[in-house]
């Protein structure tokens, strides 16, 4: 099993084992987005701590302290009291896809209808850190349509800057963007590929996450990317091996198996040395119940599972008997863009 110890970074502990509970989630409710959303709270907190540096000579130190524990017991009942984001789209029994559905497409409009389009079918609704998130973008995550590029590397920003960089050792998980594994993947001189990868974060990593689009070298990258099959590849440094997450697993697809060969081989020369072997292991997972859900369950995948490891529990890599909700996933990503609109802007 796997654990993220704040000393010693990623390790193996022994073995624990033990049934597996089910689970029910869409992955993003197991992360406390709320903290990082909100720009209201850090208004307040920018606004106590003004107040509190103005005139600091007349507290006391006795009543510094109770003004600090104050703080501390009103900020934990204000989000106890706060029905957030987590919260709002969270797996729950009363969870009606009808309702889910109406609420996306309410959201898509409010986030679509407040930019000025001056006319044009495309536009920019914010820019966060590298991503620069499009009305094209939006509409992909409307159910009935596939996930693109964009929708993905969006999340993993939000998981790297808000998450791993605040965690002790979580630099040793990167997440790499699907644009950039595509281009590793069908770079036409295999031996400069090496050179596509992150080397100074990839040198510190011990597990990668691996958007794959099982996408023919011969297509055009750039129109493919928007309609072909997501998996999640999760390479373990360590171990010397690639888990494959897969929410429509074929056992006879022999297209996907010579791409994942393909991937695991210029993973093999990148990254190990020439005596070493780098073995692919199918993981049982959640299965999608229709065609455009695959990158859903992508995001998915890695959100859950990047929950867990930042956890500090120990874990295996094993999501069998965890139930995914694509659905409430949509609503939460169409949230998140609506807050990062509302707080980030078309800058």
């Amino acid at each position: 099993m796997l654990v993220l110890d704040s000393h010693k970074g990623l390790s193996f502990v022994s073995s624990q084992h033990g049934k597996h509970e089910k689970v029910a989630t869409n992955g993003f409710d197991r992360l406390n987005w709320d903290v990082h959303l909100d720009p209201k709270d850090e208004e307040a907190e920018a606004s106590s701590g003004t107040e509190e540096a103005a005139e600091p000579k007349k507290l006391s130190r006795k009543m510094k302290k109770e003004l600090k524990s104050q703080k501390k017991a009103n900020a934990r009942r204000l989000r106890s009291a706060k029905r957030g984001i987590s919260e709002a789209v969270s797996e729950n029994t009363g969870f009606n896809e009808y309702t889910a559905k109406q609420e996306i497409k309410r959201i898509h409009n409010r986030i679509v209808s407040r930019m000025p389009s001056q006319g044009v079918s495309d536009f920019k609704v914010f820019h966060y850190e590298s991503i620069a998130f499009y009305k094209s973008d939006v509409d992909h995550l409307v159910p009935g349509e596939w996930l693109n590029d964009n929708n993905i590397a969006l999340v993993y920003e939000l998981l790297t800057k808000y998450f791993l960089k605040e965690t002790p050792f979580g630099h040793e998980v990167l997440l790499l963007y699907p644009s950039l594994v595509q281009l590793f993947l069908h770079y036409p001189s295999v031996e400069e590929v090496a050179s596509i990868l992150p080397q100074k974060e990839l040198s510190k990593s011990k597990l990668v996450f691996i958007p794959f689009n099982f996408v023919d070298s011969m297509i055009d990258l750039e129109d493919a990317n928007n309609g072909d099959h997501w998996a999640l590849c999760v390479l373990s440094i360590m171990e010397k091996r690639l888990y494959v997450f897969d929410s429509m697993s074929s056992e006879d697809d022999h297209e996907d198996e010579m791409l994942l060969r393909q991937l695991a081989k210029r993973l093999q020369s990148a990254i190990f040395k020439p005596k070493d072997t780098l073995s692919v292991m199918k993981m049982p997972c959640d299965q999608q119940d229709n065609f455009d859900d695959c990158g859903v369950f992508c995001i998915m995948f890695t959100v859950y599972l990047v929950a867990q490891v930042i956890s500090g529990e120990p874990i295996d890599i094993d999501i069998r008997d965890v139930n995914f909700n694509a659905l409430s996933g949509r609503l939460f990503m169409m949230e998140l863009v609506k807050r990062l609109s509302e707080k980030d802007g078309p800058n």
